[in-house]
């Protein structure tokens, strides 16, 4: 008889957790407050409470070829950076395409996840959920106990608001950009966004073309990068590869610092514009933005310092200017919340919870509770989520042995030294590292030295390429017979989206005709050159002189 495993969260990692599990012969039950999959990506007009939330007009930051799962790459014609609701399509088309609608219920939110009476020796959890066949109604509540648990309910859904004491004086309107959805409402007004993530400068930017006037405070600065790379391509695509993970293996960092400085520098001077920090350069990466800076330029957007008291209808910044403002955005992120969980199952500490490998609990006797998609990284998420799956589900079959307590408690004391969280609240991790970790104890982590020789083309595109996902797919647990085919075709699914008319068509043609023209005439005065007497022509200059 399979083992049973509660999923928490029919979102990105929901789902992932939810395939792992039937592609580990374990039985999932995917419990999802909402009415629909997708989570963040489940867009409704209205901001909810409890439920994550997303603006009308966000934009992937990451491009399809690396935030696709690895087994189910997008479809050519998708374009490079999807809407939301395109991302959306994608996930349901994932839940069709794997079987996995029928292990999910909807309107059924988690109260309590409990240690069963016989924890200790079987590790089993009572899960008490309420189901809600209407959104009005009191709705059926119901325990059932699981052999494991895996909590995938994402940290969207509790906006975090820095503690400003002078807030309540500010006599206008305050929102989260959890709570933000279009311009409608700003037209005309002067707007304060605080904060310098992905949704900040979104909605900064958003809010620029219709408000008055739009103020972005930042406390520490940053830098911003566009979504396009020097040749065209996406940005993730040429950022993260093995090439240049093996690059910052065998230099030290403090040699690559000034080639850092100068990339995320290369299109323009980010502190001639307000953005970069006033500490010195620790190669933090930029937020892809491709608008801020035009906003800056046209004077719709002012950067402004860290708030340092707010009054009735104005603010004042730690530079000691003042602004008069009608509204503020904070854009500061979320903070971890599992009201369903008990403090001695999962220990928060400083806001985070204090996981091994990010995903088990410290401290939890027997393991057999995950936490997937906790993990953030300067790259594309749901391949890591995918990843994480695939550890927990393994480690739930025995396949993945864990150290003593005492060294897990070392390793997460360690980590958390190493990978500082950020003021986000978020647990910050090396992307191709953590990946490469996780896969290797799950054994699928590529081996791309082997084709050094016996494939030198393909493995110059594992080297210098960018790691697309199907790479933990290319040998070992859970290969697909796909992967290698995507991650050869990935450059004409960049391209295939943008060609929808024929072009270049003799573009170059007399492109160089004036350097041609003009090799021609140095050539044949060259020759003019070298076959004249200037003797000759020099004496008879000064006999006409003297003779004149």
């Amino acid at each position: 008889m399979s083992k049973t495993v509660c999923i928490i969260g029919a979102g990105v990692s929901g789902l992932a957790s939810t395939k792992q599990c039937l592609d580990e012969s374990l039985l999932p039950t995917c419990y999802e407050k909402d009415s629909d999959l997708g989570g963040i990506w489940n867009f409704s007009e209205t901001p909810r409470h409890g439920f994550p939330s997303l603006y009308k007009s966000c934009v992937m930051n990451t491009s399809k070829g690396m935030t696709c799962f690895s087994d189910f790459p997008f479809p050519p014609h998708y374009p490079n950076f999807l809407h939301h609701g395109q991302y959306k399509t994608y996930l349901d088309n994932y839940a069709a395409h794997f079987g996995l609608q029928k292990y999910i219920f909807f309107r059924t939110e988690v109260l309590r996840v409990e240690r069963a009476t016989d924890f200790e020796s079987t590790g089993r959890w009572i899960v008490t959920s309420r189901r809600y066949s209407h959104a009005s109604e009191a709705g059926h509540v119901s325990e059932v106990t699981y052999d494991y648990v895996i909590v995938c309910s994402g940290h969207y859904t509790s906006p975090f608001r820095p503690d400003y004491a002078s807030l309540g004086s500010f006599k206008g309107s305050v929102s989260h950009s959890h709570d933000y959805k279009d311009p409608h409402g700003f037209k005309g007004k002067n707007v304060l966004v605080i904060g310098f993530g992905s949704s900040a400068l979104d909605v900064a930017c958003e809010l620029g073309r219709d408000a008055n006037k739009v103020f972005l405070s930042v406390k520490r600065g940053g830098y911003v990068m566009p979504k396009i790379s020097g040749n065209g391509e996406p940005w993730d695509q040429n950022e993260w590869t093995r090439l240049n993970q093996l690059i910052n293996r065998l230099i030290p960092k403090s040699l690559l610092l000034p080639f850092y400085y100068a990339n995320l520098n290369r299109n323009f001077n980010q502190t001639l514009f307000g953005l970069t920090s006033n500490a010195p350069f620790n190669c933090r990466q930029g937020t892809p933005n491709d608008t801020l800076y035009v906003r800056l330029l046209s004077g719709e957007i002012t950067m402004k310092p860290n708030v340092s008291e707010f009054f009735a209808n104005f603010v004042k910044f730690e530079d000691g200017t003042k602004e008069m403002i009608d509204s503020v955005i904070f854009g500061t992120g979320y903070s971890f919340s599992f009201p369903f969980l008990r403090s001695e199952d999962v220990q928060i500490e400083n806001g985070l919870p204090s996981l091994y490998k990010e995903i088990l609990p410290v401290g939890l006797h027997p393991s057999s509770l995950a936490m997937v998609g906790t993990v953030h990284v300067l790259a594309a998420l749901p391949p890591v989520f995918e990843m994480q799956a695939r550890w927990a589900t393994r480690h739930f079959r025995g396949k993945i042995c864990l150290p003593d307590d005492s060294v897990i408690r070392a390793i997460v004391k360690l980590r958390k030294m190493r990978y500082t969280p950020r003021a986000r609240k978020e647990i910050l991790c090396d992307n191709l590292e953590y990946m490469d970790e996780l896969a290797y104890e799950v054994g699928c982590k590529p081996n791309i030295w082997k084709y050094l020789v016996t494939d030198f083309a393909f493995f110059l595109k594992l080297l210098s390429g960018p790691v697309l996902p199907q790479q933990y797919r290319l040998d070992g647990v859970g290969s697909w017979d796909g992967a290698r085919e995507t991650i050869e075709n990935n450059s004409q699914n960049v391209w295939f989206p943008l060609r929808t008319r024929r072009a270049g068509v003799g573009e170059r043609e007399g492109l160089y005709a004036g350097w041609i023209m003009l090799f021609h005439v140095s050539a044949f005065a060259a020759v003019v050159a070298t076959s004249v007497d200037y003797r000759y022509l020099f004496t008879r200059l000064i006999d006409f002189v003297i003779h004149t």
